[in-house]
């Protein structure tokens, strides 16, 4: 039987924050991953959600799917790689943020956007069999998707939106900064969309057909903003004050600098999170004995400025947005190899 294959990736991870290629915090289990080959010079094709994530299941660069901004929604018309390991006999699984679907405004009032659940068979025609799909943690505030299912089931929903609103909008420029973003997930632990997913991923382990290989593409909304780990990874990381970003065109405030120190904190402790969550996929794949049955990927749509030439978020070529921590784990094949050639997600 063909190997099963299970690709995990993040949303908004530079590569600096990864353990196997140097990284600023320690993240062993996606170390692991990186045992096989772990790729330290690994771009994005677009430093763009919807555009990379198009261009991820597609293998085709933006321009070639129509896909060049946070615009529109991917053809159904355009084949992608689940497609095709549907036809060679996988059952194929997607699990998590996908953010294909982008044809609301972004001025969508709060609740008024697309109901993901409702939509999941038009996601399952991208060549899944299944379907759970998060909507992200700022877009839930206008979307309903699987999380936002969960959290009304508990009566959270909308003190879910009132703080992800509390957070602040994307803005490009460290200077123009909500006071809220950085601080703990305020909610219990297992209700953070991130452990959710996690949730899933070994579930959907647990539940493959046992007659054909599978396919898992799980995709976690970490580290994007809001910055909202959970206290508990959060106490992993200590709080530094070190002025090391990369001068811009603008000036860093003493105010920015902390804020961005607040915020790097939290980042990490969201790349902690995540990587227990990759920790439980490799438990799962040990305790069922097909971890020898199985290549793991990981990587990222895009990275993270962080205050870096002063500015945050993404849509920039500089390469704390363009470069993105990948690794394959092939059981039979790659031994602890480290590779610096360029590389792009859609390889």
């Amino acid at each position: 039987m063909p190997k099963n294959i299970i690709l995990l990736m993040t949303d908004q991870h530079r590569l600096d924050h990864a353990g196997f290629a140097g990284g600023a915090v320690a993240t062993p289990n996606l170390d692991r991953i990186a045992e096989g080959v772990g790729f330290t010079s690994c771009l994005t094709v677009n430093p763009v959600c919807t555009p990379a994530r198009a261009a991820l299941l597609t293998g085709r660069y933006s321009r070639q799917v129509g896909e060049l901004q946070m615009s529109g929604d991917l053809s159904l018309q355009i084949p992608t790689y689940p497609q095709a390991l549907q036809r060679a006999g996988y059952h194929t699984t997607g699990i998590g943020k996908f953010h294909l679907l982008q044809t609301w405004p972004w001025e969508t009032a709060p609740g008024r956007g697309l109901d993901l659940v409702a939509l999941r068979q038009r996601m399952c025609g991208y060549g899944f069999d299944q379907v759970w799909e998060t909507a992200g943690k700022q877009q839930a505030i206008r979307n309903y998707c699987e999380h936002a299912a969960h959290l009304d089931s508990k009566g959270l929903l909308q003190a879910y939106r009132d703080w992800a609103i509390s957070c602040g909008p994307n803005f490009n420029t460290p200077d123009r900064r909500p006071e809220e973003d950085g601080n703990p997930w305020p909610f219990a632990e297992a209700d953070h969309v991130d452990v959710l997913t996690g949730d899933r991923i070994v579930r959907g382990i647990l539940d493959r057909p046992r007659d054909r290989p599978f396919f898992i593409f799980g995709s976690f909304c970490s580290p994007h903003k809001p910055f909202d780990p959970p206290q508990r990874f959060l106490d992993q990381v200590p709080y530094e004050e070190v002025d090391d970003f990369i001068p811009g065109p603008g000036t860093l405030s003493i105010d920015d600098k902390r804020l961005l120190w607040k915020k790097r904190r939290a980042y990490k402790a969201m790349v902690r999170m995540i990587d227990e969550q990759i920790g439980r996929v490799f438990e799962t794949l040990e305790a069922e004995q097909v971890l020898q049955d199985t290549v793991l990927m990981f990587t990222s749509d895009h990275g993270e400025m962080m205050g870096d030439h002063f500015r945050i978020q993404k849509q920039v070529p500089w390469k704390e947005s363009v470069l993105v921590p990948t690794a394959i784990r092939h059981p039979d094949h790659l031994r602890s190899a480290r590779n610096g050639s360029p590389v792009e997600i859609i390889d």
